[in-house]
């Protein structure tokens, strides 16, 4: 089965915005390395902003599940659209030519429409990394208030600032209702 250049172009721009995103992630656990959840995991123990962005790429072990793991209560972004995010990912980066080329007979598990699934999986990554950067810019103006500086944000940081509050409140919701009994 050959691969049309639309499913291709697709799948590429996929892979991107979800390294893009995981760029995000793993560039706000380097700043967070300090605390109880990373210390637990001896992989971020020793993650520094510096080392992540100078350092040896192939010493950055950690993978996009267990960062939203860690990180994911930390930052208030561990919701459930996070969670299959995470797990649609995992489909694109390890199964997709199974479930979308492979001849297995009988095999249940297809996926129907795979440009439908990727040009949605990039939105859902651009929405994502949205609530990244609104975290950052939140970062940059609590910095610059306690220091007694003045910061002045761009429409683009205001408006993802608005996403990662929208995303946080999503993150508390859904903390609440599994606490209760």
């Amino acid at each position: 089965m050959s691969i049309d250049i639309e499913e291709l172009a697709c799948l590429g721009a996929a892979v991107l915005a979800a390294q893009k995103l995981e760029f995000g992630i793993y560039g706000l656990a380097a700043h967070a390395s300090h605390t109880a959840a990373a210390a637990k995991e001896k992989r971020f123990r020793t993650l520094t902003p510096e080392g992540f962005l100078r350092g040896d790429p192939t010493e950055l072990k950690a993978t996009l599940g267990q960062l939203v793991a860690v990180f994911g209560d930390e930052f208030l972004i561990g919701t459930a659209e996070l969670n299959t995010y995470v797990d649609d990912r995992n489909l694109i980066y390890h199964n997709y030519w199974r479930l979308t080329r492979s001849s297995s007979r009988g095999s249940t598990h297809r996926l129907e429409h795979p440009v439908l699934f990727l040009k949605a999986f990039v939105e859902s990554s651009n929405k994502l990394t949205s609530v990244i950067n609104g975290f950052y810019a939140l970062l940059i103006s609590a910095l610059a208030a306690k220091t007694g500086r003045d910061v002045k944000l761009t429409d683009a940081q205001i408006r993802d600032i608005k996403v990662y509050r929208m995303h946080a409140e999503q993150y508390l919701i859904q903390k609440q209702l599994r606490e209760c009994p």
